[in-house]
């Protein structure tokens, strides 16, 4: 237990003086150098490629269920403007 409040200890020194930096390239307008020190901190920004979701909030992985879900997506989006467009002519039939 000791050694784990130690690396906190250290780890929150740490982001204090990450802060100090940053408040430092803030007021003096170093943006760049401000937006490089928040890059290191935060590290690179993970992007989800390759899934899809479905509406069940299952992720699909396989390329196979990927183009499935957009088979069905887009069938359903045909569907839904099928149906509008023959209502609209009814009503005004």
């Amino acid at each position: 237990m000791e050694k784990y409040k130690k690396e906190l200890g250290d780890e929150e020194n740490y982001l204090r003086k990450k802060y100090r930096v940053l408040e430092e390239h803030n007021e003096k307008g170093r943006t760049r150098e401000l937006h490089q020190q928040i890059r290191e901190i935060n590290g690179k920004p993970k992007i989800n490629t390759g899934s899809l979701k479905s509406r069940a909030g299952i992720d699909y992985l396989e390329k196979d269920k990927i183009i499935r879900s957009w088979k069905e997506y887009t069938e359903d989006l045909y569907k839904k403007d099928l149906y509008s467009t023959i209502d609209l002519q009814e009503k005004y039939a």
